[in-house]
């Protein structure tokens, strides 16, 4: 190919190009100007010397001119040098021999010639692949193995008879630990078990122990930091909530449907030698089912498909709560849904400061809200419950007062700022009516335009629709998933893990061999 290239641009030369090399005596140098400037050049060449031959012809594929400067050797580097001063681009001419066009018909047919040598050898390579490729694979696997396992002894502190090995242990393991070690090395050991305790625990890897159905939201809790030993894991929590509030933002049973079969191709494809993919999988799987159930809650069939286009309603018994004629419902259902799951953050947070002694923010950062809370509470039902009344609104004015004093205590005046922190975390769930409004109310734009389309459009006009349809729901799928997936993850990360979360080390990872292609005879 290089040949053929340099072939293309002397194209113009009717010569041998094997002539264009050095000799014993002579320097030949090529290489290419523009056209304009070739008569200077050639004035500032001659003068150099008279043992000098210079002659030019156009390029093939440009506007430009070869040169070429045949000289004794003594002046070789005067010649570069003067071509240097000009827009010079030195052409290499290296070992080729013949003509431009006899180089171009050799190449070509070398080329064809290697395509075909190339698919002799992929053919031989498959035979060899067939018979030896798990073999292979098995040999480099077990001498990876082999490698780490003798990298990890220049870890430890050793002397000519004697091994120091310090590792972390996971609790349930450590007397399993102990009995291999002590049949290792025939009872020549010794033990020291060292418990964490209190507050030294930043560096402990953690090891989460979560059940077949929370495992999988791992990965998202480890997108945001991996969780502090002995702080709350989280994850349980993520995988009640993501999916619901995916679902919630989503809520069309259609598009929940092909989010899970992308799911379930995911869980079946990549997931199965990408444990990252195989969470993902899963996640995408629950998502989509939760979008179903809400979609069928919410009458959300690729918008106001049935009604508008296909011509039927479904019984308000399957769709009892419609998004776009009762969107205050699913407002109050959000906000009340985001009071709860904050406060749910509030007592995990709680829980952790007090267990690390610090008091004073627990009351400051979490305890002062439940106070807040019940005062608002206990205003309100004064307000609406006769029943109740001043005292009940006396009451909860006190309580009130005592959660804003009980801020300015623990963070100084800027306290009462974190009041409307507290409101905006709970206004965020909003959001999820937001999202469910614009994946109904897109999806029926959509269908009024293919509607209008197939109505109004004479002979292509349905046609046209169809692919308005089609397009504009893959659009708004695209769309309104990210959308969904994003709002889910970031109701808990601002407003769910804001409140409590402690960042750890990084996860336990066991130091053993990753066997794919080989195995351990019994």
């Amino acid at each position: 190919k290089s040949n053929k290239s340099l072939a293309n641009r002397l194209s113009n030369f009717d010569m041998d190009l094997a002539l264009l090399k050095d000799s014993k005596y002579t320097s030949t140098t090529v290489g290419r100007i523009d056209a304009e400037s070739a008569s200077e050049i050639k004035n500032e060449l001659s003068n150099l010397t008279d043992e000098l031959e210079v002659f030019t012809v156009p390029m093939a594929d440009d506007d430009g001119e070869i040169i070429t400067v045949v000289t004794l050797k003594e002046f070789s580097d005067d010649v570069y040098s003067t071509l240097r001063k000009y827009d010079f681009e030195k052409i290499e001419v290296g070992d080729v021999e013949g003509t431009p066009q006899h180089i171009i018909s050799k190449a070509d047919s070398r080329l064809l010639t290697i395509d075909s040598e190339r698919e002799s050898v992929k053919k031989e390579l498959r035979a060899v692949a067939e018979q030896w490729d798990d073999e292979i694979l098995a040999l480099k696997e077990q001498l990876e193995n082999e490698k780490e396992k003798n990298e990890i002894l220049s870890s430890f502190v050793q002397t000519n008879d004697a091994y120091v090995l310090e590792a972390w242990v996971p609790v349930e393991d450590t007397e399993k630990v102990e009995q291999i070690v002590e049949k290792s090395s025939d009872g020549h050991c010794a033990f020291e078990t060292i418990e964490v305790e209190g507050t030294d625990d930043e560096n402990v890897p953690i090891l989460q122990q979560n059940g077949w159905y929370a495992k999988p939201f791992e990965y998202l809790v480890d997108m945001y930091a991996p969780v502090r030993y002995n702080a709350i894991d989280p994850t349980i929590f993520v995988a009640i909530t993501f999916p619901f509030f995916f679902g919630f933002c989503l809520t069309d049973a259609v598009y929940g449907l092909v989010v899970a079969a992308i799911g379930v191709v995911l869980l079946k494809g990549l997931g199965k030698v990408k444990e990252s993919m195989h969470s993902f999988g899963w996640i995408l799987i629950w998502s989509g089912l939760w979008a179903v159930v809400l979609g069928l809650i919410t009458n959300g069939f690729i918008g106001d498909f049935p009604e508008r286009i296909a011509g039927f309603r479904l019984p308000t018994v399957f769709a009892p709560v419609e998004a776009f004629k009762h969107p205050e419902t699913i407002l109050i259902i959000a906000i009340a849904v985001g009071l709860l799951y904050v406060n749910i953050g509030f007592i995990i947070g709680a829980i952790n400061n007090l267990r690390y002694g610090r008091t004073k923010e627990a009351l400051g950062s979490q305890i002062c809200w439940f106070v807040f809370e019940a005062g608002l509470l206990l205003l309100v039902l004064g307000f609406m419950m006769p029943a109740i009344g001043m005292i009940g609104m006396a009451l909860g004015g006190i309580l009130i007062l005592a959660a804003i004093g009980i801020l300015i205590w623990a963070n100084g005046a800027f306290g009462l700022m974190d009041i409307f922190g507290f409101l905006g975390d709970v206004l965020s769930f909003a959001r999820l009516l937001a999202l469910c409004l614009a994946t109904g109310g897109i999806a029926m734009t959509v269908n009024i335009l293919a509607q209008m389309l197939d109505q109004m459009v004479p002979f292509v006009g349905i046609v046209l629709a169809v692919i308005v349809f089609i397009g504009g729901h893959i659009a708004n799928f695209a769309f309104q998933v990210l959308g969904a997936f994003i709002n889910a993850l970031r109701l808990n990360y601002v407003e769910f893990f804001a409140q409590f979360f402690e960042e750890g080390k990084g996860k336990f990872d066991a130091f053993k061999a990753k066997r794919t292609f080989t195995k351990i005879k019994n």
